[in-house]
């Protein structure tokens, strides 16, 4: 079962574009069963939300990966700036926050991502 969060992300420094504003992202944590292992950063498609991997959960917090589904700035339950974003940084910069609230930095981390979400993931990857 995943708990659903709100991560307040402040406005950058210089930022002018209202999808840049102060926001609350949403976005899903599934617990790892247990003491976590790793924890797995899940980045849906364009069209989508996180809620899509909720079919192949189980098996992967079973196994002791504490998973987050990083839905992004007008996706999922992000309904302020519905299918916009103000730029790649800031949608970076925001999956960067989620995954600094909820990865312990002892353990590994792992990023999943499918469609458009797997471009996401690469350049969070690269920051990160």
């Amino acid at each position: 079962m995943n708990a659903v969060k709100q991560l307040f992300v402040p406005r950058e420094r210089g930022a002018d574009s209202p999808t840049e504003a102060n926001t609350s992202l949403s976005y899903r944590v599934w617990p790892a069963s247990g003491e976590a292992r790793a924890t797995v950063g899940l980045f849906n498609g364009i069209m989508s939300h996180s809620a899509w991997f909720d079919p192949l959960t189980g098996p992967l917090v079973d196994a002791g990966f504490k998973l987050v589904g990083v839905d992004r700035r007008g996706s999922g339950m992000n309904k302020e700036g519905w299918g916009d974003a103000a730029s790649a940084s800031t949608l970076v910069k925001d999956a960067l926050a989620v995954l600094d609230a909820e990865h312990d930095p002892a353990l590994p981390l792992f990023l999943v991502g499918w469609c458009w979400g797997a471009a996401l993931s690469i350049e969070v990857g690269h920051k990160s």
